[in-house]
Order: structure tokens, then C-alpha cells, then sequence
């Protein structure tokens, strides 16, 4: 028997039909394996940039002891524009960062404007670390409240979100219009989606709900911005609107069927 994420173990059977089910599906995809090297230089650049974001980099031997000062310190937490948390109190997103840096820089390795690239990482660093790190009530009530925060131009409360707003209102600076508004919205959904999956294990679902797990899957595979991130910024979208549902589905079903 195998544990995952939310603590549940599989059995032995189950396991193997998973494994099946993933080889399966690369075995269909007919993807050549490839290796790509390590490039620290562009590891760096995002962390430079995760910098002047504001995100908390400090580096911390134990993650577990800050995340429970955290969720401590987080009773007491007032969402006022006034006040922010102390960024050298919290998780470093550092090692997210580089987990957006390896997937910036295999998926994506085509594109060749540094600017996107590294865009890229850091989008995908801060979706990480909302879901690793921002679990807790305290955070989800912060997470709750991005998008209004968002829309009124207030500031977030926690650093890690307003790097986040930070980066969807650049994506106006670095995509076609069409291209940077699926983005933004694509985060935005994220967002919600971590909102409302929080304490879903505590829901009673109803059996004629078929739809809710692919709902969820839609909301929190933030997919149309992985899409559009595919082609290069003089990219039309006329040219490439018409793929983009089969991208997306590929993208969410792909994403969750791997994760294990």
C-alpha cells in the first residue's frame, strides 16, 4: 500500500491500475524522452525576480516549525491595507521557484524571449505555494479575499499574493491582449479554486454530481494560461484560438492523471 497527498493509502491493486493508466497514456503520446540540464543562470534570474517581488526567499532549514508559527501568528492576522505580514516570517518561496524554473524551462523551452520564460516560472512558483503552503483557515481567508482585493487595486495582506497580482497585471506588458486576459482570468480561477477545495472533504457530496471533480479540475488547472504560454507573443490568436479547447483538455487531464 502506497500513502498520498491528502493522507489515504492505496491499495496494491489500485496502485498498479494507476501506473497502467499513466503508461498507458505516455505510451499513446508517443513523447521522446529528453533530458534537459540543470541552468542555474535562469534558476537565478527567477529568484531575482521572486526578489523584486517581495516574495519571502529567506532560506529556512525547517518549513514545518514556520509554517506552524505561522498558522498561530495567524489568529490574530487583520486583513486591513494597512498592515502586511512579515515576509521573513513565512515559507520561502524559493523552492517553488525552482520548481517554476524546471517546468519554465522543459515545457517550455521553445521560447526564446528570457522575459516570458521566466514569467512563466514564477507563475507557476506562486500556484505551487499557494496550494503547499496557504492551507491553513488564516490563509484561506486571505485567499478569499485576492480578487476583490484584485479588482478594488487594494494591497494583499500576504506577500506571496500581491507578487501574484503583480504578475497578472503583468501579463498585459508581456502577451497579446486575448492571450493576457486568459491569463489573468486563468489565475483568478486558480485562486477561487483553492478557495472553495478547501474543507471539500468535509462536504457531503451528492452522488448525481458527476461534473464536480472536472468542474474543480477546470477551475484549478489555471490551464488556458499554460495554453497561451505555448506561443510566442507576435502570436496571433486568431491563429491559434481554435485548438485552444483540445490544449486546455490535454493540459488538465494530462496534469491530473500524472500527479500520481
Amino acid at each position: 500500500m502506497v500513502a498520498i497527498a491528502n493522507h489515504q493509502v492505496l491499495p496494491s491493486a489500485t496502485l498498479k491500475e494507476i501506473r497502467s493508466c499513466v503508461g498507458d497514456l505516455l505510451t499513446k503520446c508517443n513523447i521522446q524522452y529528453t533530458v534537459t540540464s540543470f541552468d542555474s543562470a535562469f534558476v537565478d534570474a527567477c529568484i531575482q525576480d521572486a526578489q523584486r517581488r517581495g516574495c519571502p526567499l529567506a532560506p529556512i532549514e525547517t518549513q514545518p516549525e514556520v509554517l506552524k508559527r505561522s498558522s498561530c501568528a495567524a489568529s490574530s492576522w487583520e486583513s486591513g491595507p494597512e498592515w502586511a505580514l512579515d515576509a521573513h516570517q513565512l515559507p520561502s518561496i524559493r523552492p517553488k521557484v525552482i520548481e517554476g524554473a524546471c517546468i519554465a524551462a522543459t515545457a517550455y523551452k521553445h521560447v526564446t524571449d528570457e522575459r516570458i520564460k521566466v514569467y512563466i516560472a514564477l507563475y507557476t512558483a506562486v500556484l505551487i505555494y499557494l496550494e503547499d503552503y496557504m492551507q491553513d483557515d488564516a490563509s484561506i481567508q486571505l485567499i478569499a479575499e485576492f480578487t476583490t482585493r484584485f479588482a478594488k487595486r487594494q494591497p494583499q495582506v500576504h506577500p506571496v499574493l500581491s507578487a501574484f497580482a503583480d504578475i497578472l497585471r503583468d501579463a498585459h506588458d508581456l502577451f497579446a491582449p486575448v492571450a493576457a486576459n486568459l491569463i489573468v482570468t486563468s489565475g483568478l480561477s486558480f485562486v477561487t479554486a483553492v478557495w472553495l477545495e478547501h474543507g471539500m472533504d468535509k462536504l457531503q457530496l451528492n452522488p448525481d454530481s458527476l461534473t464536480v471533480p472536472e468542474y474543480a479540475r477546470r477551475l484549478s488547472g489555471s490551464a488556458e494560461a499554460y495554453a497561451v504560454f505555448i506561443f510566442a507573443q507576435d502570436t496571433s490568436p486568431a491563429d491559434y484560438v481554435q485548438a485552444l479547447p483540445d490544449i486546455v483538455t490535454v493540459i488538465n487531464y494530462t496534469k491530473y492523471v500524472t500527479r500520481y
